[in-house]
């Protein structure tokens, strides 16, 4: 690894660079830029299966990462953890995290778990048989020995807990960029709704789609871009539903978008909504509320319970009465400008990468300084 004088060296193994895995890769680069951007700390980020010809390394977005997509063989991962203080691994249901937490465990380095939500209470009840095979195989024993996980949201800490009450939690957040010049004027008539996520069941698109509806028919105009990919399945029946309802020429979709495109969609919105049913943290959130954006969303997304605050609308319950309900009573705000300036403050606030990275430098310096070792699990309760 680089600056062997650094104080803290840390090892970041990650199943793949390639664009196509999304956000676990785009967030082990993020965090190994923000960690070697902070004084007497030096972090690699090792690709465990190999190089890929869609990276994102090659997009040059992470000026301060250090990041190999070389496939490590036994040997080179062998050196590689002896020449560290802490090992992240990031990801859980994988076949190579077996052999690198064994390989941490003979050489007395602690490792820490970064499980991306696959054991949030919604997440762990998917492909249970695949999950359970894994677990009796080798996942109890990877769990067991692993010094800390680092999760994203309370939410995700709280389902974990709750199925694993043994472990040793630290929340860490996720950090996010500025994604566009923070819009600080006022509402556009009509309201301009975005969602940008991946399309998938659980995020319920559908409810955003109906709740546009009830808004026309309370003759409130509002517009909705649906900004993300998914099941071409269920995007076609979401379309259908956009028809059926007679909403074409208020909701769009555009698919993934990203660059320019994305900032220019945040800078000209009025509001994101989220009515995920489950959603250990949401990105997008902390971009939106960056970009000067309010949000609603459902107390199921983590990113929206951390950060609080009048910018962001929490609803109780997943569904499109009380996601509109909650969007008009934004809409008629007096004081909507003011809250275009807390949502920035708020993110600066919570989701700055320079806060992300302090949490990460303390969790991981507490455990390559403690002497807190692989087969020693410490306090049953995190953080």
């Amino acid at each position: 690894m680089a600056a062997e004088s650094a104080s803290l060296r840390v090892l970041q193994l990650i199943n793949t660079l390639a664009r196509a895995d999304g956000g676990p890769a785009r967030h082990a680069l993020e965090v190994n830029s923000a960690l070697n951007a902070r004084p007497g700390i030096s972090a690699l980020v090792v690709s465990m299966t190999g190089a890929s010809r869609d990276s994102l390394v090659a997009e040059q977005e992470w000026p301060a990462a250090h990041a190999s997509e070389r496939r490590p063989n036994a040997f080179d991962l062998w050196r590689l953890i002896g020449r560290t203080d802490v090992v992240v691994i990031e990801g859980f249901y994988l076949a190579w995290v077996p052999f690198a937490a064994l390989a941490c465990f003979a050489r007395r380095v602690p490792y820490a778990i970064v499980p991306h939500g696959v054991f949030t209470r919604y997440q762990h009840s998917q492909s249970r048989a695949k999950k359970s095979l894994f677990d009796a195989i080798a996942g109890r024993w990877v769990r067991s020995r692993a010094s800390r996980f680092l999760v994203a949201s309370a939410i995700e800490r709280d389902d974990m807990e709750g199925l694993f009450p043994r472990l040793h939690l630290s929340v860490v957040g996720i950090g996010s960029g500025s994604v566009a010049e923070p819009a600080l004027g006022g509402r556009h008539e009509p309201m301009r709704l975005i969602s940008m996520s991946r399309i998938a069941a659980k995020k319920r698109i559908d409810i955003a789609i109906d709740a546009v509806a009830m808004m026309k028919e309370m003759g409130i105009d509002a517009m909705l871009t649906i900004a993300g990919s998914g099941d071409p399945g269920l995007v076609q029946g979401l379309q259908e539903r956009v028809q059926g309802l007679g909403l074409s020429d208020r909701i769009v979709f555009t698919g993934e978008l990203g660059g320019r495109a994305k900032s220019e969609l945040f800078a000209a919105s009025d509001a994101l909504v989220a009515p995920s049913e489950d959603e250990n943290f949401g990105i997008a959130i902390a971009e939106a509320l960056s970009a000067g954006v309010p949000v609603v969303a459902t107390q199921f997304v983590g990113a929206a319970l951390a950060a609080g605050g009048r910018a962001v609308r929490v609803v109780d319950t997943v569904s499109a009465p009380t996601l509109s309900k909650a969007l008009i009573e934004l809409r008629n705000d007096p004081n909507y400008g003011a809250l275009r300036k807390t949502a920035v403050l708020t993110a600066q606030r919570e989701f700055s990468w320079e806060t992300v990275a302090a949490r990460w430098h303390v969790a991981l310096g507490a455990l390559a300084h403690s002497g807190q070792r692989p087969q020693d699990n410490g306090p049953t309760h995190g953080s």
